[in-house]
């Protein structure tokens, strides 16, 4: 369950369906876009039109759980301690809708799967990695949340010598459609005509100066 083995598992359906010479846009959200990115810093996934809206650098975990608790609960005490995590990891939260998704991710999640996953990805770190990605990258944003950090997705698109950063500003609650918006405005024009012109204002430059 590493993040290697994850964008592996992607590039074989890219490969299933036919797609590898075909136009097609690879759109990965949270812990899909790392995926994805990862998978292009190992040089694993191939797509000529790469999205990633508001993708995690690292799992959003306490450490100190992730080295020191985790490898020695056992599994049906993390289920009878979910309750718990999922109070403190939320606490503060005050983003109703993605609260509501968040929560229910938790309540879903088997215990024995959560627990082998986060093991196997416990040291994953995407910051200080992305500048070796040369594929044209384009980070998606437009929420702010306790768990999607605005600061970090510029800084993203800026690490990746062809990345590009596109900033729709709207409420939380209506996030999916946003991303659902720019996916399919991506589906309307080919690689090479690069960014929709319908998005063109919503890209912000990017500093690479410093």
């Amino acid at each position: 369950m590493d993040m290697t083995q994850k964008a592996k598992d992607v590039q074989d359906v890219i490969d299933y369906l036919g797609l590898e010479k075909q136009d097609f846009v690879l759109f990965g959200t949270c812990w899909g876009g790392a995926i994805v990115l990862h998978g292009l810093v190992e040089n694993i996934i191939k797509a000529p039109t790469i999205i990633t809206n508001d993708p995690m650098h690292n799992l959003f975990f306490p450490k100190w759980i992730l080295n020191y608790v985790g490898p020695i609960i056992p599994v049906f005490v993390a289920n009878l301690l979910k309750p718990i995590l999922k109070r403190m990891q939320l606490r503060g939260m005050n983003e109703k809708v993605q609260r509501q998704r968040a929560e229910a991710f938790i309540d879903s999640a088997e215990g024995w799967k959560w627990k082998r996953a986060s093991l196997a990805v416990k040291d994953f770190e995407l910051f200080g990695n992305l500048s070796v990605i040369k594929e044209e990258v384009f980070v998606n944003n437009g929420t702010q949340d306790k768990i999607h950090n605005q600061i970090d997705y510029p800084l993203m698109a800026k690490e990746m010598p062809n990345g590009r950063f596109i900033f729709m500003k709207t409420v939380e609650s209506k996030r999916e459609y946003m991303m659902g918006l720019v996916a399919l405005e991506f589906c309307k024009v080919t690689n090479e005509e690069g960014i929709p012109p319908t998005l063109a204002e919503f890209e912000k430059k990017l500093n690479r100066e410093n």
